[in-house]
């Protein structure tokens, strides 16, 4: 093989490398915005809630607005045990 064909070959590989760092960022960024699951107190939940296009309290979850409802009423500092245990 000519140094025309070692050229394309090189271009070749060097093409290859790009598509396959492009498709792992791709895996990556993929992985990074499932939001991850676990089991609390015997049903799933999401560990990092869905985000909307809204700042609207109204669009968390339940819990998350008692949550903050119980920190408003302290009105101050609050230790999460207190929260937990409220």
């Amino acid at each position: 093989m000519g140094v025309v064909g070692a050229g394309k070959r090189a271009d070749a590989t060097a093409t290859h490398r790009r598509v396959a760092r492009e498709d792992q960022a791709d895996t990556e960024a993929a992985e990074a915005a499932t939001p991850l699951k676990a089991q609390v107190a015997g049903r799933a939940v999401l560990l990092i809630p869905h985000r909307g296009e809204t700042d609207d309290e109204a669009a968390l979850p339940a819990d998350h607005r008692r949550i903050l409802a119980i920190v408003r009423a302290v009105g101050g500092a609050v230790q999460v045990k207190s929260v937990g245990e409220e």
